[in-house]
């Protein structure tokens, strides 16, 4: 094997897909250095997504382009939940689940040996205490995931199936993550997770970070609703470091398609958590995500999807449509007009990781 073999990365979807890559990067061992996804390299590794079919065509996309100049390993959330799909793409050398992601440095090595196909995962992973970077390469601030995985079971995600159920990194190995980015020069860090409301004592975890010397600015990734509490907000209004911008996913504005999708709140529920946060914090913004297209949505629908976006006036505003997800009960195998739109009945439980 060369001395310093080059091994470029593509990452698709969130900034817990973005912070595994930093993490994988961290574990490469001797013998590589990283480069960016346009530069020429002996490897490319491709983190992708599987939140959209448009993502995953991104996904297809690079692999096709890679495979022209260099061996190819794909990992990541479709590479999880559809290995073989992934492996019948020309060129791929390696397929392995997020599960596997912290023993890159020992695939690569395999791959360059020779080794082709699919990996399957041994376990579950390791718990995320074990899961730290001290750089973020790609990033002026440094995103920290101290969450992972959902129990939500929306109709319309296979998050679940590719991220595993809701888990979170203790207070303790957060500081230390985040003490260790302090030192190396980083002044913002940027708390991520899958679903980050999840996450328990949020507020508890962010003044214990407000005390670390050298941290300048705390930043929060997207949030559901139920994780705006009054501790939180209080956090957000008492502390210096705290940058008060909430991304709140909205999905729909009706509540029936709220309720197909198993989304867990209605509008008005919404409308409370932002009422808090202007109540608390008049300089605040906020952010959004919204779905059109929904099996089942009606104009009448989408028209009070579109005043509630004129009422709320997000500083962000994220707009997607529907993609069929397959193993989801919103898949147009499984979703039927009428339904409860229970995400924990039928397939999607039997799929869950």
């Amino acid at each position: 094997m060369n001395e310093r073999q080059r091994v470029a990365w593509r990452t698709l979807g969130c900034r817990a897909n973005q912070y595994d890559t930093e993490l994988m990067k961290s574990r490469l061992g001797e013998g590589f250095e990283s480069a960016s996804p346009e530069e020429e390299a002996e490897i490319y590794i491709v983190n992708t997504c599987t939140v959209t079919a448009h993502a995953e065509a991104k996904a297809r996309q690079y692999i096709h382009s890679y495979a022209r100049r260099g061996l190819v390993l794909v990992t990541g959330c479709w590479a999880t939940v559809a290995p073989e799909e992934v492996a019948k793409i020309p060129g791929v050398a390696l397929v392995f689940p997020n599960a596997a992601k912290p023993q890159v440095g020992r695939l690569v090595r395999e791959a360059l040996s020779g080794r082709r196909g699919i990996v399957r995962p041994e376990s579950d992973g390791a718990p995320l205490d074990e899961e730290r970077i001290s750089r973020d390469t790609s990033h002026l601030r440094a995103f920290v995931k101290v969450q992972d995985g959902c129990d939500r079971f929306c109709t319309f995600c296979r998050t679940v199936f590719a991220r595993g159920r809701s888990r979170r990194k203790s207070p303790q190995a957060v500081l230390a993550e985040v003490s260790g980015l302090v030192e190396n020069g980083f002044v913002e860090v940027v708390l991520t997770g899958i679903d980050l409301a999840s996450y328990d004592d949020l507020a508890g975890l962010l003044w214990a970070l407000d005390g670390l010397a050298g941290l300048k600015r705390i930043r929060l990734s997207s949030l559901n609703p139920e994780g705006i509490t009054p501790e939180l907000l209080e956090f957000f209004r008492e502390s210096e470091k705290a940058c008060p911008y909430f991304h709140l996913p909205l999905q729909s504005g009706d509540d029936s398609i709220l309720k197909r999708m198993n989304r867990g709140y209605t509008v008005a529920d919404y409308w409370e958590k932002v009422k808090l946060i202007k109540a608390a914090l008049p300089e605040a913004t906020l952010g959004a995500d919204v779905m059109v297209g929904f099996p089942g949505e009606t104009e009448e629908h989408f028209q009070r999807t579109y005043r509630l976006i004129e009422e709320l006036r997000p500083l962000r505003l994220h707009i997607f449509r529907f993609s069929p997800r397959p193993g989801t009960a919103a898949s147009p195998t499984k979703f039927r007009r009428g339904s409860s739109g229970n995400g924990q009945s039928g397939s999607a439980r039997s799929g869950s990781a």
